[in-house]
C-alpha cells in the first residue's frame, strides 16, 4: 500500500484474507466480482461498534486497489495488507439454491442450470479444497505475516485472528503479544482441528481471550471422547482459553467462561439472510469490540451476534453500515435480553 501521511494507531488488529466473490443469491440475482473474505467482514463487524481497525492480510498484485481504499470510510486501515509481486488466487463462488443452502463448486453447471452465461472471470476456476487437512507445518500464501504490519499496529490493544493455517495462528499470536496487545480472539480453522492434532492444540488456544468454533468441527475433534456439547466446550477451554463460543448448527450460540465455569446461550435470531458464506467472520470482530467495550462476555456475545446479523444482510463489507440508523443498537438491546445463563 502507498505510505500514509501519518499513522492511525489502530485500537484493533484483524488478521485474515481477502477474496473476489462471485455470488448468485437465492433469488437468482448474480453479484459478480465483489470484495469478500474473512478480513474485511471481521473488520467491519468490529468497526460497526468501535475503532479504528487495522487489517493484516496478503493479496495478489491484481487485487483491485480501489476496493481496499474504500474501507477507510468506515475506520478500517489497510496499510497492513501486503500486495505480493504476483497474482494470488482469490476467486470464490457461492451459488445459493435457497436462503440457507449454497454451493462453492461447479459454477459452470450452476449458471447453466439457471440459463445464465458463465462469467469469463470464472472460466478455468478450480475451487479451493473445503476443510483440507492442515499438516501443522505449511503456510497458506494468503496468510499474513507479522512483518507485514506497519509499526503503529503494534500500539493496538486487541486483535482477532480469522481462520488461518495452524502455523500462522501460532506465530501471529506470539508476535502480537510483543507489543501492547493483551486481548486476542481467534476463529478456529477446521483444517487443523483434528483428533490427531490433539496434543498440539494448546499452541493456538492457550492464552486466548476467546476461541470460536463451528459445532460440527468441535464434535469431530472430540469424536471418541464425548458427544456432550458442554463437555466439548469445557474441553476446548481446558487448553488454556478463557472463553469458548460454539456456533451451533441450529443457529444458537453457546458461550463458556473457563474461570467461573459459567455458560450462556444466545438464541437463533429469526432474520432472513442473503449472506451465509461470510457473515460468520463478522461475529469475531463484533465479539472482540463488545468485549473491549464492556468486559462482559455475555454482552460481547450479543455484539458478535448482531455483527453477524448485519453481515447476513450484506454482500459487501461496507453494506454493514448502510442499514437503518439505530438498527444495530436496537438489535443489540433485544438480543441481550434474550441471552440466558444455563
Amino acid at each position: 500500500m502507498p505510505p500514509r501521511e501519518q499513522p492511525i494507531h489502530p485500537k484493533y488488529v484483524i488478521a485474515g484474507n481477502f477474496t473476489r466473490d462471485f455470488i448468485v443469491t437465492a433469488s437468482h440475482q448474480p453479484c459478480l466480482d465483489i470484495m469478500g473474505g474473512s478480513a474485511p467482514f471481521a473488520a467491519a463487524g468490529c468497526s460497526l461498534w468501535d475503532g479504528p481497525v487495522g487489517i493484516l492480510a496478503r493479496v495478489g498484485e491484481d487485487y483491485p486497489a480501489d476496493w481496499l481504499a474504500s474501507l477507510a470510510e468506515w475506520r478500517m486501515d489497510v496499510h497492513g495488507v501486503k500486495i505480493l509481486p504476483h497474482s494470488l488466487e482469490g476467486r470464490r463462488f457461492y451459488g445459493y439454491s435457497q436462503e440457507d443452502t449454497f454451493q462453492t463448486n461447479s459454477p459452470a453447471r450452476f449458471f447453466a442450470e439457471m440459463d445464465y452465461p458463465l462469467p469469463v472471470a470464472l472460466m478455468n476456476y478450480n475451487p479451493p479444497a473445503v476443510d483440507a487437512a492442515d499438516d501443522l507445518h505449511s503456510r497458506r500464501q494468503s496468510s499474513p505475516m507479522i512483518g507485514d504490519a506497519p509499526p503503529d499496529y503494534h500500539d493496538a490493544i486487541a486483535a482477532h485472528l480469522c481462520q488461518l493455517d495452524f502455523i500462522s495462528h501460532s506465530v501471529l499470536q506470539t508476535m502480537l503479544r510483543t507489543g501492547q496487545i493483551k486481548t486476542i480472539t481467534l476463529e478456529v480453522d477446521p483444517g487443523y482441528l483434528l483428533p490427531e492434532h490433539w496434543n498440539s492444540m494448546r499452541n493456538v488456544l492457550a492464552g486466548l481471550s476467546c476461541a470460536s468454533v463451528d459445532e460440527s468441527a468441535a464434535r469431530a475433534f472430540f469424536r471418541g471422547r464425548t458427544n456432550d456439547l458442554r463437555e466439548i466446550t469445557t474441553g476446548l477451554a481446558a487448553f488454556g482459553c478463557e472463553h469458548v463460543v460454539i456456533h451451533q448448527q441450529d443457529g444458537q450460540k453457546l458461550l463458556h467462561q473457563r474461570s467461573t465455569g459459567r455458560f450462556w446461550q444466545a438464541p437463533a435470531y429469526p432474520a432472513p439472510r442473503i449472506n451465509l458464506h461470510s457473515s460468520r467472520h463478522a461475529f469475531g470482530g463484533g465479539f472482540l469490540a463488545g468485549y473491549l467495550l464492556t468486559y462482559d462476555p455475555a454482552r460481547a456475545l450479543a455484539y458478535g451476534v448482531v455483527s453477524e446479523l448485519m453481515a447476513g444482510d450484506s454482500l459487501r463489507p461496507g453494506e454493514l453500515f448502510s442499514g437503518l440508523p439505530g438498527l444495530a443498537e436496537a438489535r443489540l438491546k433485544v438480543l441481550f435480553e434474550k441471552i440466558i445463563p444455563i
